[in-house]
């Protein structure tokens, strides 16, 4: 496999994607494991936005077939255990095996893409990138509800399961469940004990299997033996079935028009006993809908006020659908290993008649086994790699499965598990589920079952709500793995707030989670804010943080931001920093450093300097220009000026932009010349570079520092937006609050602006990605220890450290660069629809790490300042400003987001955070949450209802940028300048969007 030094992405902690993190660190393969939710447990936790689970749900294989190798449910678990069990289970399985530690919680996966050197490159929903050997994407198959239309018009309410909760929905109503899938089961029984009238449609016949024979789960009774031949098996205990069950038609049910196992068997036991006591009806298919009246196939008819679609759900991946292919059926060489895509691989995605965690495991295993004799370049890989490839194994089982979407890739459980196991044989994998077991005080573990070895070893994904019950006694962890991810060695932190208004009055104490806090655990370190002065507030110096941390904000605004405190302490640990770990009023949880995080450091005294504190998106920034016209007279030439934006501006993911590259030695001219070399190419006016931050470029900048795959990713790419809360916004100045600065800056009330807010794309997210890695691996070298692995750092003045920053300023000038491409493709729209022209009113970057000099402890020391997600706010009189607007101060372009306002704020003196301000609204809600409250259409429409034109790339990117998703911009503004931080000079409101 190409390239095998780089580490596995992991998408998704669910079971699968827990049995994939344990097979890979056991091996001590690096991995990244990524999970958008705030805890692992996938659908089983009923808080995680899109679970299908709901009160009822159980699962359908026993307890004893369903653990884990080497971890077995506890005995105290019900025989079939409901979803607080389970979750309870999966999140004890985590941490027993140290994995929980290692998980980057929060982080939504939005794409993948395979690079041209058969890498991947994993891109975030916050727009930022990773580049991994491999994927395993562990997402699951139960987030696409499968939703067919009714025929005709029902005039109640229609909706699919994925979205039931509880029995008090059915409550007082009339309601029809259509399915008889497990879920289905489940809910048609809510429905007979609750609902004032129930009906179950289904349009097939099922096998209905009881859950206990003989006061016995009956899967363990199957799985004792004896063991039959499959078309005995089907007629014996088919024979059993009628003898427990009774003709089905007798109780309305349809005659199973297949044979036993040939679908997915429906394991309950209570819908039987509902239909024998009238609680509930069963009825065929659906013919059409008319009001509220549903008539079925056999001619008869009933009245409904809530209809409960049951019908499954769509395998789709949207992050990587095309390469997956078909969505019901990818093509998956044993249900988990591309065929087409070396290095992709899926789990989770299996379709049987049995318990999925063992099967999970076993599949987790191979890929683990894989992908080590890859790494070491072992013969058994390259065998498997032609396996994977050629490799079609008639896994039924000698079953005839039915012809229906679910089936389509349906395999037999027992044949399944024997195949993996020769597989497993042939590469030398142990799949022996005795192998070490996580056991502690109270837990006793077995050294697994027989195996899957019947068609009555079921298993489905269900769901779960309630607090968790603990597995009898803390499991021990074992030895934890030597390679690591980026996350593996953060410190345990327990953060709790000390709100401490004015002395005398009583302090308010939560933890992070704003409840009362438990006694700190052992090794854990706490971390006390307590409020200074209003809008500022401090974190005493606990463990190893060499100073304090400073937190800019309001008390509101600290209610999204608890989370990211950590990571305020974990940056005061940096050897050579100076004054105390800033953060701003917009500060939210980042990679390493929190965004919204400023630091410094001593360059002549040990100070380092690290990528975590600038980002991916180095230079990402913010530039506005004025047109010399107003609301009023631009407001008419709107539709063509958007139109014309819309097919003008490249942006999205992937390659694209304005400026077509002659070739590598034209990049070269960009790295090291920024926007001036953009201007001399005629992309511009001389006055942008004076009203630009560093004249437009960084000094300092070394190419040779850029990686080939950095360049590779760079050259396709100047002059584009990106994605995620990238935009070009064309807007209006609303209210000024400051006219003569105002006036020095180019504004005035009412007049028309661009703002663009984009950075250096996918090669400075690169040029972060190769120096992180290369600052781990040498921070033994200097003695560094850092809290979190994603502070990688060496000394400014060391190689890597000079390195990093010839890069880092090289990637700065392509976002200088970038934005200059965009600002003359947006001159040229003005000028030909409105006869308008734009003049740059300034350039700032919120992403970089630069060598200034400041007064500490009274002393000008020379230091490296690092602003993540924070802007230089440069006082009046500063040498760096532009003559014409020096007296004046620098002015700091905040944008904000689509429907709501941006500012223009102006540097102040004395200023804290060695001249720093926010940088935009901060974020509180995740792009797929924020998906989930709007929809794009919908979001689109209210747009425009209130005069925004909007031109997105899709109605989904739309959605996750929704005004909501983010803080109030005018409360961080305001703590912004109540922190002394700055001043404000205008506030802008947006007339129409181009979003990235």
């Amino acid at each position: 496999m190409k390239d095998s030094q780089v580490d596995t992405c992991v998408i998704g902690a669910g079971p699968a994607g827990l049995a994939v993190a344990r097979a890979l660190a056991e091996r001590n393969l690096p991995y990244t494991h990524l999970e958008r939710h705030s805890r692992p447990g996938g659908i089983w936790d009923i808080d995680n936005p899109g679970s299908p689970m709901y009160e009822s749900a159980h699962f359908i294989s026993s307890r004893t077939l369903s653990g884990f190798g080497g971890f077995p449910m506890p005995d105290h678990f019900a025989d079939y255990p409901p979803h607080r069990q389970i979750l309870s289970y999966l999140r004890s399985f985590a941490d027993a095996y140290g994995l929980t530690d290692r998980i980057e919680f929060g982080v939504e996966v939005e794409n993948v893409e395979k690079n041209a050197d058969g890498t991947w490159t994993v891109t975030r929903a916050d727009g930022r990138e990773s580049v991994h050997g491999q994927v395993v994407v562990c997402t699951g198959s139960q987030w696409h509800p499968n939703v067919p239309e009714l025929p005709g018009e029902f005039g109640g309410e229609v909706r699919h399961t994925v979205s039931y909760r509880n029995a008090d929905e059915l409550r007082g109503k009339r309601v029809l469940v259509v399915g008889a899938g497990n879920s289905g089961c489940d809910i048609a029984c809510d429905a007979a004990r609750t609902a004032d009238h129930a009906v179950i449609s289904m349009r097939r016949g099922y096998w209905f299997i009881p859950k206990h024979v003989f006061g016995r789960p009956v899967d363990t009774i199957a799985n004792s033996g004896p063991h039959l031949p499959m078309w005995l098996a089907q007629r014996v205990f088919s024979a059993i079935l009628r003898i427990i069950n009774g003709d089905p038609t007798r109780l309305g049910l349809p005659k199973p028009d297949h044979k036993l196992f040939e679908t997915h068997p429906a394991i309950n036991s209570m819908l039987i006993h509902h239909l024998q006591h009238g609680d509930i009806t069963a009825k065929p298919g659906i013919a059409r809908t008319e009001g509220r009246t549903v008539h079925f196939t056999d001619g008869t008819s009933d009245d409904f006020d809530l209809v409960l679609l049951a019908t499954g759900y769509v395998h789709k991946v949207p992050v990587a659908q095309r390469y997956f292919g078909d969505e019901q059926n990818p093509d998956l060489y044993l249900s988990s290993f591309s065929r087409e895509q070396e290095g992709l691989f899926g789990v989770g995605f299996t379709e049987t008649n049995s318990g999925a965690y063992q099967i999970f495991d076993a599949q987790a295993q191979l890929i683990a086994g894989y992908l080590h004799d890859a790494r070491h370049r072992l013969p058994n890989a390259e065998r498997f790699a032609r396996m994977i490839r050629a490799d079609r194994p008639d896994l039924s089982g000698g079953l005839k499965f039915v012809e229906s979407p679910r089936h389509t890739g349906y395999v037999d459980s027992a044949a399944f598990v024997k195949y993996l196991g020769k597989v497993a044989g042939e590469l030398d994998v142990r799949l022996d589920r005795r192998r070490r077991a996580a056991a502690g005080p109270g837990r006793v573990c077995r050294a697994g079952g027989k195996g899957h070895r019947t068609h009555l070893l079921l298993g489905a994904h269900r769901r779960q709500h309630a607090p968790p019950v603990a597995c009898s006694g803390p499991p021990k962890p074992p030895p934890r793995p030597l390679a690591s991810g980026p996350a593996s060695a953060r410190a345990e932190t327990r953060i709790t707030r000390f709100l401490e208004p004015a002395p005398g009055t009583r302090s308010v104490r939560r933890d992070a989670h704003g409840t009362r806090p438990r006694p700190p655990r052992e090794a854990a370190m706490e971390l006390n804010l307590v409020e200074e002065r209003p809008y500022r507030f401090r974190i005493e110096p606990r463990g190893d943080m060499r100073v304090p941390g400073i937190v800019f904000a309001s008390h509101e605004l600290l209610e999204d931001a608890e989370k990211s405190l950590e990571q305020v302490a974990n940056v005061a640990t940096l050897p050579g920093i100076v004054e105390a770990s800033y953060a701003m009023p917009d500060i939210h949880w980042g990679y390493g450093f929190p965004i919204g995080g400023v630091a410094a450091t001593d360059v002549d005294d040990g100070g380092v300097v690290s990528p975590g504190g600038v980002g991916f998106d180095i230079s990402c920034g913010v530039r506005l220009l004025a047109a010399d016209g107003d609301r009023r007279s631009l407001w008419p030439a709107l539709p063509d000026v958007m139109d014309g934006l819309d097919r003008a501006i490249p942006r999205g993911a992937g390659p694209g932009g304005v400026w077509h590259l002659s070739g590598s030695g034209e990049l070269e001219r960009i790295l090291d010349g920024g926007s001036r070399y953009a201007v001399e190419r005629g992309h511009g006016e001389e006055r942008d570079l004076a009203r630009c931050e560093d004249g437009g470029a960084v000094a300092d900048a070394d190419g040779a520092q850029v990686s080939g795959r950095a360049r590779e990713r760079g050259l396709g790419q100047v002059g584009s937006l990106g994605s995620a809360n990238h935009f070009l916004e064309v807007q209006q100045v609303a209210e000024v609050y400051d006219e003569p600065v105002a006036a020095a800056f180019g504004l005035a009330r009412d007049q028309v602006c661009v703002m663009i807010h984009c950075g250096s794309r996918g090669l400075g997210h690169q040029i972060c990605t190769d120096h992180v890695r290369a600052m781990d691996r040498a921070m033994n070298r200097y003695g560094i220890t850092v809290p979190d692995r994603q502070l990688a750092c060496t000394p400014v003045d060391s190689p890597e450290g000079r390195a990093y920053l010839g890069a880092m300023a090289a990637a700065a000038n392509y976002g200088r660069a970038n934005r200059q491409l965009l600002s003359d493709a947006a001159r040229r729209i003005f000028l030909r629809a409105a006869r308008a022209r734009l003049s740059l009113v300034y350039d700032v970057s919120h992403n970089l790490a630069k060598i200034e000099t400041h007064a500490v402890g009274g002393t000008r020391r020379r230091l490296c300042v690092h602003r993540k997600g924070a802007t230089r706010a440069f006082p009046p009189g500063h040498p760096e400003l532009p003559e014409d607007i020096r007296e004046f101060g620098q002015p700091v372009l905040i944008p904000g987001t689509m429907g709501t306002a941006s500012y223009v704020l102006a540097g102040v003196p004395g200023g804290d955070a060695f001249h720093s301000t926010c940088h935009g609204a901060g974020r509180v809600m995740s792009r797929h949450q924020a998906a989930r409250t709007v929809g794009g259409k919908e979001l689109r429409a209210r747009l425009e209802r209130g005069g925004i034109a909007v031109r997105p790339r899709s109605l989904r990117g739309l959605a996750e940028e929704t005004p909501e998703a983010y803080k109030d911009v005018g409360a961080v503004v305001a703590a912004s300048e109540g922190a002394g931080l700055c001043r404000t000079v205008a506030r802008l409101v947006p007339l129409g969007v181009v979003k990235g």
